[in-house]
C-alpha cells in the first residue's frame, strides 16, 4: 500500500545529507575545560541513555570549549535542561556575543543557533562567564554543528565528524 502525504495515513520526511562537525557530541570530558568545571556521566538522556552530562561551572569564571568544531555560518544545536527549576544558560557560543542565552526547563529541549558573531566564531562553547546568567549547572547533550542555515536531526559523533547520508 502506497503512503500518500496528508492522506491520514501519515506522510515522510526525507533529509539531505549533512555533516555534524563536533568531533565529540557526547563526550564532554573530551572538551577543553577553564575553571571550575565539573562534568558527571550518567544522566538519562532524551535517547533514553545513560549519555547524558550533568554541567557545573562558577558563573562569571568557567566554561568548556571544543576549538575548530564549527564555521561561524553553521547551525549549532544541543539538548539541555535544569537540574531542577527554570533558569538561563549560555550555550553554543562565546560568552561575549548575544545571540547565545537561552532558557532552561527541566523538559529536554533542543536549542539552536544560526550563526554566530565572530568572537569565537569557530569554537562550541558552553560558557558560564556571563552574570546574566542563572544557571550553575544543568544537563546537556547531543551537541552539534552543521554547514549549512538549517538543522537536521541529531548526528552522533565520538572523536571525528560524522556524515549522514541524504534520505532516498
Amino acid at each position: 500500500q502506497e503512503v500518500v502525504p496528508d492522506s491520514g495515513c501519515g506522510s515522510w520526511l526525507l533529509e539531505p545529507q549533512s555533516t555534524n562537525t563536533v568531533f565529540y557530541s557526547e563526550a564532554f570530558a573530551e572538551w577543553s575545560s577553564i575553571g571550575s568545571i565539573t562534568l558527571t556521566d550518567g544522566q538519562l538522556a532524551p535517547d533514553g541513555t545513560l549519555g547524558a552530562t550533568k554541567i557545573s561551572g562558577t558563573i562569571g569564571s568557567s566554561y568548556i570549549v571544543l576549538g575548530a568544531s564549527s564555521s561561524t555560518t553553521a547551525t549549532r544545536t544541543i539538548y539541555a535542561k535544569t537540574v531542577s527549576g527554570t533558569g538561563t544558560a549560555k550555550l553554543m557560543s562565546f560568552n561575549q556575543n548575544t545571540n547565545n542565552l537561552f532558557t532552561l526547563t527541566e523538559e529536554w529541549q533542543r536549542f539552536e543557533l544560526i550563526g554566530s558573531s565572530s568572537i569565537g566564531g569557530t569554537s562550541f562553547y558552553i560558557d558560564f562567564r556571563d552574570n546574566s546568567q542563572t544557571l550553575n549547572e544543568f544537563i546537556i547533550w547531543g551537541a552539534q554543528s552543521e554547514s549549512q542555515s538549517y538543522t537536521t536531526s541529531y548526528i552522533p559523533t565520538n572523536g571525528a565528524t560524522n556524515t549522514r547520508l541524504q534520505d532516498i
